[in-house]
């Protein structure tokens, strides 16, 4: 169970796939969208029939980069670091792929903001595009209670309790929301437990009194 508290915690604080090498290519003068995108097709991770080639380089060049050259100077990788490499890194900017212990939430691929009706459940973990750090892609939460999401908004903020409407509201038309819902519901409230009690209220209640940075 320990295993599974700490996968689900790490996923509510880091974006899944980021994992910052210290060792990389040197960065090249022109990016080849084109090679880059076919490459993720061919390992998986790119979904054609949900993201065009058009839409993905115009995805790099409007967001991603900027994400990028944003990390770069602040210091969040080696600037020897390419855009490729960084990518890449980034699982191309698409989401997660789960494993058995998941499953993620039945909807239209790439729905931008909905739920599509589904009740949010206490330690479901939503993923979602729609914002993104200093060289990191992406924003994670946890729903730390049945229709309650825990969340830190942005960089230098605390944390944040908003209920499920008050949230899909902010984050509507954003890009994707994906919701994961862990199969093992007594680690998922373990989980959800954890993180309201170490990240919001010591004593699990509605009223705030840890403001972590």
């Amino acid at each position: 169970m320990k295993r599974w508290l700490v996968g689900i915690i790490t996923t509510l604080f880091l974006i899944s796939g980021i994992l910052i090498s210290p060792e990389s290519a040197q960065a090249q003068e022109k990016t080849d969208y084109e090679a880059l995108y076919n490459q993720g097709v061919s390992e998986g991770i790119i979904k054609q029939a949900d993201v065009s080639l058009e839409t993905w380089t115009e995805e790099n060049k409007n967001q991603y980069e900027q994400v990028y050259q944003d990390g770069l100077k602040d210091g969040i990788y080696d600037k020897s670091m390419s855009y490729e490499e960084w990518i890449k890194i980034n699982n191309y900017g698409q989401p997660p792929v789960v494993d058995a212990e998941w499953e993620e939430v039945p909807q239209k691929p790439m729905v931008k903001g909905v739920y599509k009706g589904y009740t949010v459940k206490k330690g479901d973990i939503l993923i979602t595009n729609g914002t993104s750090s200093s060289g990191l892609l992406g924003h994670a939460a946890i729903a730390n209670g049945n229709e309650y999401i825990l969340d830190i908004p942005g960089k230098g903020e605390t944390t944040k309790q908003w209920t499920t409407a008050k949230r899909m509201k902010e984050y509507d038309g954003k890009e994707w929301v994906k919701v994961y819902h862990l199969k093992n519901s007594s680690v998922a409230n373990d989980a959800a437990n954890w993180a309201d009690k170490n990240y919001f209220s010591t004593k699990g209640t509605s009223k705030q009194n840890i403001f972590p940075k």
